[in-house]
C-alpha cells in the first residue's frame, strides 16, 4: 500500500506547487475555500507555508512585501467568485508596480458550473484586464502551464499572472513535461534600472562634490527661517 502511494503520479496541484517552490516561493497568502484545499495541501507538500489572511487584498499586499524582501514571485491564493474578485485591486497594483505575482484561484469544472446557482463567473475574463496573462489548468499540460505562468510573471516587464485551478484538474494525475524558455531572464535583469545603474563614486569624490550643495542648502534653510514670523 505504501509503495502504491509513493508511486502515484503527482497531481496538477503538485506540479504547480513544485514549480513555485523551484522559483523560490516559500510562503503563500490567501483565504481558502473548498475549491483550493487540494492546492493548499500541495503547497505544504512542496515546502511552501500557507498563511491565512482576513482578506485577499491584504494577502496580496503581504505577498508583494515578501517579494521585495526575497526576490521570489509573490503568491496569492483565492477561492472562486467573490474571493477571486477581492484580489483584483492588488493584482492591478502588482501590474503597476511591476511585481511578479502568481494568483491562483479556485474554480468549478465546466460541467458542474452549469448547475451552480451563484459565485460562478468568467474569472479569466476578469483577470486578463489586470494581469499579464491568464491560464486555466489542464492536467495533461500541468507542467507546461506552471512553467509558463512563472516565466511570464518574471519576464520583462514583471507582473501578475493568473492561474484558474478547477477542482478536478487540481486533483487529477498530471504530466510533468515542462515548457522552457530559450533564455529565461533573471528578475534583476528584468528591472529597467538594473543595467543602467551608475558606478558608485568613492567617498572622496562624493565629499568634494557635496560642498557647494551643502552651502546652498544651508543658505536656503537660513533664508526660510528668517521669513518665519516670530
Amino acid at each position: 500500500m505504501t509503495q502504491d502511494i509513493a508511486a502515484a503520479p503527482p497531481s496538477a496541484a503538485d506540479l504547480l506547487a513544485r514549480e513555485l517552490y523551484d522559483a523560490g516561493v516559500r510562503h503563500a497568502f490567501g483565504m481558502p475555500g473548498g475549491e483550493v484545499l487540494s492546492f493548499v495541501a500541495a503547497l505544504e507538500r512542496a515546502g511552501i507555508e500557507f498563511v491565512l489572511v482576513k482578506h485577499e487584498n491584504s494577502g496580496g499586499f503581504i505577498a508583494e512585501a515578501v517579494h521585495h524582501r526575497t526576490g521570489a514571485p509573490a503568491l496569492l491564493v483565492a477561492t472562486l467568485g467573490p474571493g477571486a474578485l477581492n484580489a483584483v485591486n492588488v493584482v492591478e497594483n502588482a501590474r503597476q508596480d511591476r511585481v511578479p505575482m502568481i494568483v491562483v484561484t479556485g474554480a468549478v469544472d465546466a460541467a458542474e458550473a452549469q448547475s451552480y446557482t451563484h459565485q460562478v463567473l468568467d474569472q479569466q475574463a476578469v483577470f486578463r484586464t489586470v494581469a499579464k496573462g491568464s491560464f486555466c489548468m489542464v492536467p495533461e499540460a500541468a507542467g507546461t502551464i506552471a512553467a509558463k505562468a512563472v516565466a511570464l510573471a518574471m519576464a520583462p516587464r514583471p507582473g501578475p499572472v493568473h492561474v484558474d485551478l478547477p477542482i478536478r484538474a487540481a486533483d487529477a494525475p498530471a504530466r510533468s513535461m515542462r515548457w522552457r524558455q530559450a533564455a529565461a531572464p533573471s528578475l534583476r535583469a528584468s528591472r529597467p534600472h538594473a543595467s543602467r545603474r551608475r558606478p558608485r563614486s568613492s567617498t572622496t569624490d562624493v565629499a568634494s562634490h557635496a560642498g557647494p550643495f551643502r552651502a546652498r542648502e544651508t543658505r536656503t534653510v537660513r533664508t526660510a527661517a528668517a521669513q518665519v514670523p516670530r
